[in-house]
């Protein structure tokens, strides 16, 4: 792997982000200590470049979604693609919500024509009526990936089923989460929370997994109040079985004076000029990353930084 150390290559990208109008902070001598193991980015989605969807990273894989639905890809070895879809769902509209005040930037490749700049985060996405009274809504909490199956009062959950197109095989395991074995990686989906808001208090509804046919799975839900929307909220996470764990994406990290974070390291890599990043297997490539994080957490750029060949940020320092 072609490494990008970014003692040097902080330097490089200060000056990209200048000639892009995007300004610098500059480097004070650290004030906290900051580990690896704190650097955990919160899940943003991003549009790409065609306009005809979004994409987001979480420390183990990434997740693009587009018209008719998502794809998810683990990182890893010999782990391959998954397509999320529901089967016999309209195609809706979907759309990016709550808009955050955080950019990226891509500077890939030695042709400045061919960099992006200021490419807008968000952190909700919303797929609209799916299924008659049914919306979908993506998106992160605790640097994972989530979802929401929400049902609108009187709607039909029995309709409602998902497809992982891609995925070796299905099973739910001893715990109620599924597992969705994708090659050299599983990509888990925890046991779903379901709930109903009644009086400003969230009450659970007993819920499970029912796997009807092969990569299709339902829900199989208790009693609760069919007069009332309904929220089915699994979460998703990537168990790498080959290659890097989540924790080696993070490699270094640095703190100002001011309390800021920069965060280096490696992430997968996802062409965002393109309209759709669903293939039959990863590829495996990485570019190097330095991201800045203000003392509340939020993030305030992230820099992709690398070529053709896997890239990985070793180091960062602030002075």
């Amino acid at each position: 792997m072609k490494a990008v150390t970014l003692l040097t290559a902080l330097l490089c990208a200060s000056a990209w982000l200048e000639a892009a109008g995007i300004p610098a902070a500059p480097l004070r001598k650290p004030a906290a200590q900051f580990t690896p193991e704190q650097a955990v980015l919160p899940l943003v989605f991003e549009e790409n470049a065609a306009g005809s969807g979004y994409v987001a990273r979480t420390p183990d894989g990434a997740v693009h979604l587009g018209p008719e639905g998502a794809v998810l890809l683990p990182r890893g070895e010999g782990a391959t693609a998954v397509k999320v879809t529901l089967p016999g769902a309209a195609r809706g509209t979907f759309e990016a919500l709550d808009p955050l005040p955080s950019v990226s930037n891509y500077f890939i490749g030695k042709d400045p024509s061919q960099w992006r700049t200021g490419v807008r985060h968000f952190g909700r996405v919303r797929y609209r009526d799916v299924y008659p009274g049914v919306d979908l809504v993506y998106y992160g909490a605790g640097g994972k990936l989530e979802y929401d199956v929400v049902l609108s009062a009187g709607a039909d959950k029995r309709k409602i089923e998902v497809e992982f197109e891609g995925a070796k095989r299905v099973t739910t395991n001893a715990s109620g989460d599924l597992d969705i074995v994708a090659g050299g990686a599983t990509i888990r989906q925890l046991r779903p929370r379901v709930y109903q808001t009644i009086a400003g208090v969230r009450k659970p509804v007993e819920a499970s997994y029912r796997v009807t046919a092969s990569n299709r799975v339902q829900f199989a839900l208790g009693k609760f109040d069919r007069s009332r929307e309904v929220v089915i909220d699994p979460v998703i996470q990537y168990a790498t079985y080959v290659g890097r764990s989540g924790q080696e994406s993070v490699s270094g990290v640095a703190v100002d004076a001011a309390g800021n974070a920069y965060i280096s390291g490696d992430t997968t890599s996802i062409d965002l000029s393109t309209g759709t990043v669903f293939q039959n297997s990863r590829a495996g490539d990485n570019d190097a990353f330095v991201a800045k994080v203000s003392p509340n957490g939020t993030i305030l750029f992230i820099s992709y930084l690398g070529g053709k060949a896997p890239d990985s940020g070793l180091a960062v320092a602030a002075d």
